[in-house]
């Protein structure tokens, strides 16, 4: 997953574009965790939330293609 991936989250949801990519590290000796900067649109309005990329898959075509 990177900055421009089109995503949704694995339980549903809008398409969301990835703004950006962030690991936080809680402990230094753990390796980090990645969260993920998304816009999308809830009706007219643009959005923009930080989501824990586990919770995000991309979002794939019919036709097994990546995104828009």
């Amino acid at each position: 997953m990177k900055a421009g991936d089109v995503v949704r989250l694995k339980s549903g949801g809008p398409k969301m574009t990835v703004e950006r990519i962030r690991k936080q590290h809680v402990d230094p000796k753990a390796p980090g965790k990645l969260y993920a900067a998304c816009v999308f649109f809830e009706g007219s309005e643009l959005k923009r939330e930080e989501v824990a990329a586990e919770l995000l898959e991309l979002d794939v075509n019919p036709d097994g293609k990546v995104g828009h």
